[in-house]
């Protein structure tokens, strides 16, 4: 068990990885609660634009 400094308002596993969305960014962790990167953050009104970054 971890704690995030973030909402969680989905999460999911594949091989290894979790991925833990907030609402309006989706975040690679490991098993152990590392924080591997943030897969992309929507910084808009309308969720068609997507801020996004590569692990």
């Amino acid at each position: 068990m971890f704690q995030l400094q973030h909402e969680c308002t989905g999460i999911a596993h594949n091989q290894g990885d979790l991925y833990i969305s907030s609402g309006t960014a989706l975040y690679k962790f490991t098993l152990s609660g590392q924080l591997v990167c943030r897969l992309y953050k929507d910084t808009s009104a309308d969720d068609t634009d997507y801020q996004k970054a590569a692990c």
